[in-house]
């Protein structure tokens, strides 16, 4: 299992694998602003490839992701 922003829409993604079958959880409800994809920042796509490799972290961002 895993989490990671996948789809480049900034809000992360589910990921999970039963028996041979990837599955991939996301939201249907539309996005009402538009950010950065984390994908594109450094700090967070590394998190993201080291908790691929077994170091379960949750990744972060070089930049704040709130609203305000």
């Amino acid at each position: 299992m895993a989490w990671a922003d996948i789809l480049g829409d900034w809000r992360e993604e589910i990921i999970t694998y039963v028996d041979g079958e990837l599955r991939i959880y996301t939201t249907i409800i539309p996005a009402t602003d538009r950010r950065v994809c984390p994908m594109q920042d450094p700090i967070y796509r590394i998190d993201v490839a080291l908790k691929s490799m077994g170091y379960d972290q949750v990744p972060m961002t070089s930049y704040f992701l709130g609203s305000n």
